[in-house]
C-alpha cells in the first residue's frame, strides 16, 4: 500500500506543478511581448521586475499546492502514515523542490531583448542581475520553507493517527474491562457478606 500511495503523490504533484509551471511560464513570455525596437518601448529592467514579481508570487503558489495535494492523499490513507512513508514521502517532494523552475525561462530576458532588436542603450544590466538574483534567492528560499512546511504537516497527521489509536484502545479497553471489574467487585462482595454472616452466626 506504501507504494502505492507513493506512486500516487509522485503522479499527482507532477501533473500539477507541470499544469502550474507552464501557466506561469506563458505569463513570463507575455511580458517578453513589450520589446520592440521602438525608441519608446519599456527598458529590460521593467520588464524583468514585472517577470521577478510574477516568480516570487509563482514560488508561493508552487508551495501552496503540493501542500495542499499531500495533505489531501495522506488524510485519504491516515492509518497507514507512519514515519518511515512521511520520510519517503518527503523525498518525494525534495526531488521537486530541488529544481529551479522560472529561474532559467527568467534569464533568457536579456536574449529576448536582443532579439526584439530594443534600443541597446535602454538595456540594464544592472536591474537584470539583482532581480535575476532575487528570482533566485526567492525560490531557494520558499522551496526550503515549503519542505519544513510540508514535513510539519504530515508529522501533524501522523500524530493524529497515533493519538486516535490510543484513543480508540482505550476506549475498547474501558469498554471491556469496566463490566468485569464490576463483576468481580461483585463477587468480592457477595464472599465477604457470606463471611460476615457466617462469622456472626459462629458468634451468636
Amino acid at each position: 500500500m506504501s507504494k502505492e500511495l507513493l506512486s500516487i503523490i509522485d503522479k499527482r504533484l507532477k501533473a500539477l506543478l507541470r499544469e502550474f509551471e507552464e501557466k506561469v511560464s506563458n505569463n513570463i513570455r507575455k511580458e517578453w511581448t513589450a520589446f520592440t525596437p521602438s525608441p519608446n518601448c519599456p527598458n529590460n529592467a521593467m520588464v524583468i521586475t514585472k517577470i521577478k514579481d510574477i516568480c516570487h508570487e509563482a514560488y508561493a503558489e508552487r508551495a501552496r499546492i503540493a501542500e495542499e495535494t499531500i495533505k489531501s492523499i495522506a488524510l485519504d490513507h491516515k492509518k497507514i502514515v507512519k514515519a518511515k512513508l512521511v520520510n519517503r514521502i518527503m523525498g518525494i517532494v525534495e526531488v521537486y523542490f530541488s529544481q529551479e523552475p522560472f529561474v532559467h525561462l527568467a534569464g533568457q530576458t536579456d536574449e529576448v531583448y536582443k532579439r526584439a532588436q530594443s534600443p541597446h542603450a535602454r538595456f540594464d544590466h544592472t536591474a537584470l542581475d539583482q532581480n535575476m538574483a532575487l528570482i533566485e534567492c526567492s525560490c531557494k528560499n520558499l522551496s526550503r520553507r515549503a519542505i519544513s512546511n510540508i514535513r510539519l504537516m504530515l508529522e501533524e497527521i501522523e500524530l493524529s493517527r497515533k493519538t486516535e489509536a490510543g484513543t480508540f484502545v482505550s476506549n475498547i479497553t474501558n469498554f471491556i474491562m469496566g463490566p468485569a471489574l464490576k463483576w468481580v467487585f461483585g463477587i468480592v462482595a457477595a464472599l465477604i457478606a457470606i463471611a460476615t454472616k457466617i462469622w456472626l452466626t459462629k458468634q451468636s
